[in-house]
């Protein structure tokens, strides 16, 4: 459909603003969560591993990203739809979406792209920096179909700048995993100490956690370490990523991914059926397999 050009002069002076201002000022509502529908959601989770399983979670995790997306091309189409291409970043991928408005109404047209940023190993805070936005700016000029005109080159201080901007911290390889790590072990405390709380006010939850039976004399408590046991309810929708993350909460598997794998390629990730499963601390990976396998 061949597009009309009569809002142009306007139009141009919103490439490159936040969606969320650029509907403001021309007086459109807010995205709807609808545009997200099913098959959209499974091309974002077939691409992005760190996606929740739940279609909702996951719908209102894409429409706070999208709204901090900038526009990057809006046309008026013959029948008066207004069409608008936005960028932006999701879970480390460079997203791009195309937008049709109509009588207060958003669709999505076609399907989204996304490409994942390269890890980067080099210290130096500029160069990546540069690379990241060099990135976006492939993404942008892609999704507007600007290869081949000529633009005006950015900064390495325009860089850095708009990387901010977007809500991100620019940092060296090194100081992100120090971050990730501290951010792994906090987490993964306070999700046991809120497990434990749990079970202490009401006895009952998705997840339990119990360590044995609690024995009257306190030193022995001290002298053998108890058995620690954990029971997991997977419900109606989840499936076995949902099962590999609490296992990873416990404790008792290292890599998640990696464990994912071994499911798949024994054959149970696809079998874990919803019911109650029982873990124990002293358990291998290979036990907890079979616990996972239908009997």
């Amino acid at each position: 459909m061949n597009a009309v050009h009569a809002n142009d002069r306007l139009f141009q002076q919103l490439i490159g603003k936040k969606l969320r201002k650029v509907l403001k000022e021309l007086g459109f509502p807010e995205v709807s969560p609808d545009v997200f529908d099913s098959e959209t959601i499974l091309i974002f989770q077939q691409h992005m591993a760190k996606m929740p399983t739940s279609h909702q979670m996951a719908v209102q995790q894409l429409v706070r990203s999208l709204h901090k997306g900038r526009v990057t091309a809006i046309q008026t189409l013959e029948d008066g739809q207004t069409q608008l291409t936005v960028d932006f970043v999701h879970l480390g991928y460079l997203c791009s979406v195309q937008l049709v408005h109509w009588h207060e109404n958003w669709d999505m047209k076609g399907s989204p792209t996304m490409v994942k940023a390269p890890k980067r190993t080099a210290p130096v805070l500029a160069t990546t920096a540069v690379f990241a936005v060099l990135l976006l700016g492939s993404a942008w000029m892609w999704s507007s179909g600007g290869f081949g005109a000529r633009s005006n080159a950015m900064s390495v201080k325009d860089a850095i700048q708009y990387i901010e901007a977007e809500g991100y911290i620019v940092m060296t390889p090194e100081e992100k995993n120090e971050m990730v790590t501290a951010a792994e072990e906090n987490g993964y405390e306070k999700a046991r100490q809120k497990l434990a709380k749990q079970e202490e006010t009401d006895g009952s939850g998705e997840d339990s956690y119990t360590e044995g039976d609690k024995g009257q004399d306190s030193s022995a408590d001290d002298e053998e370490e108890k058995k620690k046991e954990w029971t997991f309810t997977m419900k109606e929708g989840m499936t076995s990523k949902d099962v590999v993350s609490a296992l990873k909460e416990y404790g008792l598997i290292e890599d998640e991914l990696a464990f994912a794998q071994k499911l798949e390629d024994a054959g149970i990730a696809t079998k874990v059926r919803p019911g109650k499963y029982t873990f124990t601390s002293d358990m291998s990976e290979k036990e907890i397999m079979q616990a996972l396998e239908p009997k």
